[in-house]
Parts: C-alpha cells; structure tokens; sequence
C-alpha cells in the first residue's frame, strides 16, 4: 500500500511515527530490513523518515542474517542509521503484538515500545523533504519487504512527549489489539527446589490474578510471580479497558528431593569414636557425596557417613535421572575433644586407679604422677601420655629406689584437647589412667 507525495506528509523539524504490528516473519533481502512504513530516500544524503526492524543495526552486515537480533529503529534525515540510538538490544520477537514510537525534534531521537522510552540519543538533524511516496510494509525501493500484520499507524508533526506516548499506548489497548504477554525466566523445565520467574511483558497496568491450570492463585496479584510447582500458568489482566487473559506457559518441576542431615549422638567425642551422619534423602535413585568444609572427602559416596575429624560437614545429592542436585540445607560441626557440656561431670570420664593419682586434671599440659606398688623397690618403670589413636606424644624412664614415685610432667610439644591414657609399664605390668587435657 502506499499514499502519493502530499505537503502535508513533508515532516521537516520535528516527527513522532506510532505503529501497532506483528511480525510472522523476516524479510532476508537487502540488509533484512523489515519495512513498517517509509517516506525515505537516499537522495540529497538521505531524507525523510521511517520505522522497521532489522539485525543490521546489531552487526551492521548487510550479508548476515539473524532473526534472533531484529531491533526495532526509525529514519530521519541523514541519521537513518544512528548506531547509538540501538544498543538497547531488546529483540523484536515473532507472533507478538508490539507498540512502537520512534520520536525526532531538533536535536534528539527517542525509541520506545509498549509504552516505555528504551533509547535516546543527541541527534542534531533536519528530516528534509522528498517527492517520493508514503509506503506501508514497503522500503524505500517500492519491494514489500514485512511479513504479518500492521494495525495501526499514526504520524504526527511533532516529538510526542513520554507521558502522550504512554497515554497513547495505553488507549491502544482498548482497541483489543495488544494482549498481556507472559515471559518466563528460567528453564520451564526446572528442578523442586527451586523456581521459574512469569512476568507480563507488555506493562498495561491494573489488576493482575494468576492462575495455575483452571484456578486463580490465592495472594498472585502483581505483574511478576515466582512458579514453583508444574502446572499451566496464565494471568487475567483487568484495567479501565476491560479484562484480557494472556496467553499460557506450561512449566515442570522436576524431582529433587529434600536433603537435610540427621546425626546420631554427640556432635562433640572422643578422638578414636565417631559422629553418624545421615541425610534425610534416601530416596531410590539418588548419589550422595559428603563434604568437610568445602573439601570434598574422597570414597564418601553413600546415603550415611561416619565423621571422626573435626569440621563442618555438608552432604551433595543428586537425581540419577532428572540430573537436578541439591546441597543439604543444614551443616554438622563436629567437634573432637570430649569435653562435657557441665564440668562437674568431668570425673566420670576418669578411672580412678587405686594407688594411681593425677593432678590437676583436667589441666592444660602440667601435671603431677603420684603411684605406689609393691613390686617398685629397685625397679624402673616406663612412663608414657598417648593420644587416644595410640600415639605417643612423652615418654620418660625413671630409676625407682622405694615402692612410691612423684613426677612432674610438663608437655612441651603441640597436642591437641582432649582425653590421653598415662601409662605406666613396670616390671612386665601396665598401669593405666586417664588426663583430660584442655
């Protein structure tokens, strides 16, 4: 279609071009430029005006087509191709309805869609006038260069201001032409645990209910709503216009079960003895790896697992066939170093050995042996402090003249809390009691 040259089409200062379209297609000729409406020429260095979307603007090669960067611009002058104005890269998408404006006044250039200003940029230029004709879905050669449907087209001689383009925009919905246009963010299909953002595109204000299959959600009344359970998902948009559903977005969730972690007993023991951990996950199907802090601990591969160094400790599950895993919502801290939650119990983890004292104890590494025997006269007896792994951390050999000994030990090398045996080996005979170091 196309309108003859008329003096009231020549726009020279100023210009605002509304356009209400949906693409059901691209054009893939001369620089993919898909043709809404033009009044332009190259002659005299380019003048006139006009509205369409392109990918050239993107990439600026007229050889390379992609129909996943189409961003909608318009023409004025001799700043058709104003590459500062498009760097807003919001794509123009097939089958759906946008408001469009593309504004110039004196010295700047304005892009809008569906209401809202997405670019501007300083543009000192004059539109400049021609003889050729006005086209719809045509370029500037005459060639149909648009493929799916123009509803509406207004041109105006002035800059609309933002607040007209929104007004504008928002009256046009009652025409019926625009629906609300749902768009998620996240994977459709998506793991329990987590969740898929739904937002209505196209901000025509009012009421928003959502729905999930045939029922309104209770408490979803806003533009956005975060999905966390399958289920068809569509929104009813109520405003002055009247009521408009959007259209439908299917999502589903994944199996991914809970994973929280269990423990038998005390989270705080003995060096030798061990904390059971469980995860709550034992669900067919899954794999399990166990973490010390942010180590993961080698051959920890199973649904239980039994901590005997201290740390933090986390467990990792994973769905075999959904492939979705999840970290355990709790942590574990276990502790080795036997000490009591009250002091006064303390004792009951030292055996008392008749004839054998130790003092202070508990302590912090001083400590005095106070033994006796019968079998000590001319003897010598071999003292040792070993950890509860069996190691050896003092041992000393003591020449005994009489039945009774005092020695004073003071550990020098680094140990850690926690309760150590002192053993005492005399003539073929070992003695044992415990300290509880701190």
């Amino acid at each position: 279609m196309e309108v003859p040259d008329a003096n009231s089409l020549d726009l020279d200062t100023a210009i605002t071009i509304y356009v209400v379209f949906k693409a059901e297609g691209y054009y893939t000729g001369l620089c993919q430029g898909n043709t809404l409406i033009s009044k332009w020429t190259t002659a005299n260095g380019g003048t006139g005006y006009g509205a369409l979307f392109t990918d050239n603007v993107v990439d600026y090669n007229c050889n390379a087509f992609d129909s996943t960067k189409d961003i909608f611009m318009g023409s004025a002058g001799n700043n058709n191709w104003n590459q500062g104005l498009y760097d807003y890269h919001e794509y123009i998408k097939s089958n759906i309805w946008y408001c469009a404006a593309f504004t110039q006044d004196a010295d700047t250039q304005r892009i809008y869609l569906d209401g809202i200003l997405k670019s501007s940029n300083f543009v000192p230029n004059n539109i400049g006038v021609n003889t050729v004709p006005l086209w719809f879905a045509k370029n500037s050669n005459g060639i149909p260069s648009f493929k799916g449907i123009i509803d509406e087209i207004k041109i105006y001689n002035r800059s609309l201001s933002r607040s007209e383009i929104l007004s504008l925009y928002q009256s046009t919905q009652c025409t019926g032409t625009q629906i609300a246009q749902i768009e998620s963010y996240g994977n459709r299909n998506f793991c329990e645990g987590s969740d898929v953002l739904l937002s209505i595109k196209n901000n025509i204000g009012g009421n928003y209910q959502w729905k999930k299959n045939c029922g309104s959600i209770i408490g979803a009344n806003s533009r956005n709503y975060s999905a966390n359970s399958s289920g068809r998902y569509s929104c009813i948009v109520t405003n002055g216009c009247g009521s408009v559903r959007s259209n439908s977005i299917t999502l589903t969730r994944l199996d991914n079960a809970a994973n929280t972690i269990n423990y038998t007993g005390s989270t705080s023991f003995c060096a030798g003895d061990s904390l059971i951990l469980q995860s709550s996950n034992i669900t067919a199907g899954y794999t399990y790896h166990w973490y010390r802090g942010n180590i993961s601990i080698n051959g920890a591969n199973s649904s239980s697992f039994a901590a005997k160094n201290p740390g933090n400790y986390q467990v990792f599950t994973t769905n075999v066939s959904t492939s979705c895993s999840r970290i355990s919502a709790n942590n574990i801290i276990a502790n080795v170093n036997c000490r009591m939650s009250n002091p006064d119990r303390i004792t009951e983890v030292i055996e008392s050995v008749p004839n054998f004292l130790i003092y202070p104890n508990p302590n912090s590494g001083s400590f005095t042996i106070d033994f006796s025997n019968s079998e000590m006269l001319d003897s010598k007896a071999n003292i040792f402090v070993v950890d509860m792994l069996g190691k050896a951390i003092y041992s000393d050999a003591t020449e005994l003249k009489s039945r009774k000994f005092s020695k004073t030990i003071n550990l020098t090398t680094d140990f850690l809390s926690g309760l150590y045996l002192i053993n005492i080996s005399l003539n073929g005979k070992n003695y044992s009691s415990k300290v509880l170091l701190q």
